[in-house]
């Protein structure tokens, strides 16, 4: 995990909520997130002698997609890899306290199993100034929990 306490105070990343950790390498962020949401598939099941009515339990357990929006990153070369290979990875989201004096994990969510399935850059204006925003990130995974 990259240490995000002893980052300089100057870095635009550290304006971000969240930060996208691949591999330990944090050059990511973003202001927002659709957070880990789960459901379960609902089984159903009636025995052979039970009456008009059936049994319901969980099933599957599934995960959706995550987006994050609003996002910078420092050198592009460690998502576009991920990206382009799309290879599942575990990843670390990192939400930040904007607290210079402590350690600035406030919580970091892990998926497992993740993997990128869009992508969207900047706005596309010269003018704009946003040659290093990304504007949207899906990620499928397979798990998500919060580890801290």
């Amino acid at each position: 995990m990259a240490n995000v306490a002893i980052q300089r105070p100057n870095d635009p990343l550290l304006k971000m909520d969240y930060l996208i950790e691949i591999e330990g390498i944090s050059d990511v962020g973003f202001k927002e997130w659709t957070d880990i949401k789960s459901s379960f598939q609902e089984a159903t099941y009636r025995e052979g002698n039970q009456a008009n009515h059936v049994t319901k339990q969980n099933g599957i357990e599934e995960f959706d997609n995550v987006t994050f929006s609003r996002g910078i990153f420092k050198d592009i070369a460690v998502l576009s890899d991920w990206y382009a290979t799309g290879e599942r990875k575990t990843i670390d989201v990192v939400r930040l306290k904007h607290d210079r004096d402590r350690d600035r994990r406030a919580a970091v969510y892990r998926l497992y199993e993740a993997r990128p399935i869009s992508l969207s850059f900047g706005s596309g204006d010269a003018t704009a100034g946003d040659e290093n925003t990304i504007q949207e990130l899906e990620i499928s995974y397979e798990y998500g929990e919060r580890v801290s």
